[in-house]
């Protein structure tokens, strides 16, 4: 079976797949028009104040940016699968509108799919009937585990039994209703291959290798719209002459922290939002429409000028918002090391390849935001002993088959990988079923 994983992130949707003949895995160009990269699907939706047609993807952010009056236009659908938003996820997503928030977001979700397969019919001779189909997600905690569990179960089933043959980016109220009555009739019957969580998905695309017979400790940071996933693992390579594969073991549950490039977005308009004349409110929806863009601006350049109004790097660092944030990770990451020095003192005071490094390594779009890198020392504790740390950095090949960096890419690459190399941890954790489906025939 080859594999198809979709990384529905907070502000994009990226895949991957992977050709079992060439156990390789492959970023997918799913959008050649959009105004992120070609392998970026907007996680946009927008309905016009008429709310009789259904934008989704680069058509629906397009039409976001307009000052056309409009009933919904939602660039971060997936925060309504968040802890706080989940017990609302199936009413009306705007009043007035005939849809749920759960199937716009199932509509959305879809269509990655289809423009995944079209991609990969491109490159490769794809065949969906040997196709195994996986969603990545963040961490949950166990209060909240099973209940957002169940919704991105039931929104897979729907994404991947109809593989979006019958749905385009932008439709009629009455051709969305249509097909989502159909495609929750399908009897097509699906089940479970893994569950991916976003951290350890990164993990595994992006850990270096560590000397041959030896361990070796890294911390992964994955900086995305919504959430902030952080993952600590051991990785042990045998023996090259070993027929034994390199394990990769979590020293302690990954965990996500909710709030993240959406707080930096916040943080900047409302600093914007200060210095602007009060009758102002055209200048401010506008910045806030194109607030990703300004924000990407602003940290490439250090500086970002809006309506006159020039705001740097320095002074949106030092709002409370993003001290805040920073702190947050910290603490969560101190928090980590903790928990796995007084569960791998074995390893760390080994005198045999014993831990003494750890690596750190950051992902996703917010990688390179130096106020976050900032808040790993040179020196960090793990329990009892002190390891010296330094922060690799994720190089893109010149060959890469997509615009997209790939720290960008790590989720949906990592998340392609084999059942038999899937991380396996002892540690007693509830199991979440859901988000990995295969088409049975």
């Amino acid at each position: 079976m080859d594999t198809l994983c979709i990384d529905f992130g907070t502000s994009s949707i990226r895949a991957a797949i992977r050709k079992q003949k060439d156990l390789v895995s492959y970023p997918l160009q799913i959008a050649p028009e959009s105004q992120i990269d070609n392998a970026s699907i907007p996680s946009a939706i927008y309905i016009p104040i008429t709310g009789d047609k259904i934008l989704f993807g680069n058509k629906a952010l397009e039409a976001g940016l307009s000052a056309h009056p409009r009933l919904l236009f939602e660039s971060s659908p997936k925060s309504w699968l968040s802890p706080s938003n989940i017990s609302q996820v199936y009413q009306s997503a705007v009043r007035s509108a005939p849809f749920s928030r759960f199937q716009l977001i199932a509509g959305l979700l879809a269509l990655a799919v289809q423009d995944s397969i079209v991609a990969g019919k491109n490159v490769f001779k794809l065949k969906t009937s040997n196709l195994s189909y996986r969603i990545s997600h963040p961490v949950w905690s166990t209060s909240n585990r099973q209940r957002i569990a169940d919704v991105y179960d039931q929104l897979s089933q729907i994404a991947f039994k109809d593989t979006g043959s019958a749905i385009t980016h932008e439709m009629s109220a009455s051709q969305f209703n249509l097909w989502y009555k159909k495609v929750i009739q399908a009897s097509k019957k699906l089940s479970i291959d893994i569950d991916v969580e976003e951290p350890i998905a990164a993990a595994l695309e992006l850990l270096p290798d560590p000397s041959p017979n030896n361990r070796s400790a890294t911390l992964v940071v994955d900086v995305g719209a919504g959430t902030i996933d952080l993952g600590l693992f051991v990785s042990v390579l045998p023996d090259e002459n070993s027929k034994v594969t390199r394990k990769l073991i979590p020293m302690t549950p990954a965990r996500s922290l909710f709030g993240a490039g959406d707080l930096i977005d916040d943080a900047l308009i409302k600093l914007v939002a200060e210095r602007l004349n009060p009758n102002s409110s055209v200048d401010l929806a506008v910045l806030k429409n194109d607030i990703r863009r300004s924000k990407e601006t602003l940290f490439d350049t250090g500086n970002l000028v809006f309506s006159n109004i020039q705001v740097s790097q320095e002074e949106l660092v030092r709002t409370d918002t993003l001290q805040k944030m920073a702190s947050g990770l910290k603490t969560a990451i101190s928090e980590m090391l903790e928990d796995a020095g007084a569960r791998f003192q074995a390893q760390i005071h080994s005198p045999f390849h014993g831990i003494a490094h750890l690596d750190v390594v950051f992902a996703g779009g917010g990688a390179n935001l130096r106020f976050l890198r900032e808040v790993i020392g040179s020196i960090v504790a793990m329990g009892d002993a002190k390891l010296t740390s330094s922060q690799t950095e994720v190089t893109t090949p010149p060959s890469f088959e997509v615009d997209a960096s790939r720290a960008r890419m790590a989720v949906a690459l990592g998340g392609t990988t084999p059942l038999v190399d899937w991380p396996r941890t002892e540690m007693q954790q509830p199991i979440i079923r859901s988000l990995s489906t295969r088409t049975q025939g």
